[in-house]
């Protein structure tokens, strides 16, 4: 049985579990000092209500390409940011099945989904390394990586910020090396997005109204409701504006860009497939 398949039953469990170890590790893991609490300890219900944007929307865009380039002898990969175990699922099926020798890093500046990676990779037997650091100035070694994954990351930086991290990406990456990403487009907008109040409203009605149809109790739907409320007011999000935005921050890369429709917080949105690669 694949990782994939086992690991079905634990995104439920790990639901519960995440929130009570975002609350010990987020508050006080940004260099900031700001908390992430709001964005970890609600990620994992409002995934499972179909609430937010997540990996699973594009899992057969990461399940080809990541076994693609693992047939083509990539070693070394690497997940640079992650909101949870998701994308450690399909690198690790990837993995098993194409290339049982390679070895996975996750990398994160908090240390709750680094936490929550390595729980679930020894819950399905699954060998991986984690990096507690900032993916703009990581620790890892010039040229390391033969595959860099990461899902919607690059739009929750700022455009100057985007551009430190993909310097940091050429830096640890292998020539031939390729990024496996994806990222929001939105051709109407400019700049940082934020919900308006009458957004973040029904948001919250429809993450409450959602638990109640799949019997949360009354309890619970008082901690969806705050939950899904600091959630939609914390979240920013800087969208690319279009391909040719994307492709003039990965300069000399050949890079490969397919637009998707798929569900988003506060409203529907297109979303990117980027397969950014390094001859």
């Amino acid at each position: 049985m694949s990782p994939s398949s086992r690991s079905h039953i634990h995104d439920i469990i790990f639901a519960d579990i995440i929130p009570v170890i975002a609350r010990e590790i987020c508050n006080n893991n940004q260099p900031n000092g700001q908390s992430c609490y709001w964005f970890h300890g609600a990620y994992q219900y409002l995934r499972l209500l179909d609430l937010v944007s997540t990996p699973e929307f594009h899992y057969d865009f990461y399940s080809k390409h990541i076994s693609r380039s693992l047939n083509f002898n990539a070693k070394n990969i690497l997940i640079c940011g992650t909101a949870d175990h998701t994308i450690l699922k399909y690198v690790a099926e990837a993995v098993v099945q194409n290339s049982p020798h390679s070895t996975v890093t996750v990398l994160d500046i908090c240390r709750t989904p680094l936490d929550v990676c390595s729980r679930f990779a020894n819950t399905i037997g699954f060998q991986i390394f984690v990096q507690h650091s900032d993916a703009m100035k990581t620790k890892c070694q010039d040229n390391h990586f033969d595959i860099i994954v990461t899902d919607g990351f690059l739009t929750m930086f700022e455009n100057k910020d985007k551009r430190k991290l993909v310097t940091e990406w050429e830096r640890i990456l292998r020539r031939p090396g390729i990024v496996i990403t994806t990222a929001r487009i939105d051709e109407r907008m400019s700049g940082k997005v934020v919900a308006r109040k009458d957004q973040i409203e029904t948001f919250v009605n429809r993450a409450v109204n959602k638990a109640k149809l799949n019997g949360f109790s009354t309890t619970d739907l008082k901690t969806i409701n705050n939950l899904a409320k600091e959630y939609a007011r914390n979240m920013r999000m800087w969208p690319f504006n279009s391909r040719k935005e994307i492709k003039s921050l990965f300069v000399n890369w050949d890079v490969q860009i397919e637009v998707t429709d798929v569900k988003c917080e506060f409203s529907s949105a297109k979303y990117v497939q980027i397969l950014a690669s390094r001859a």
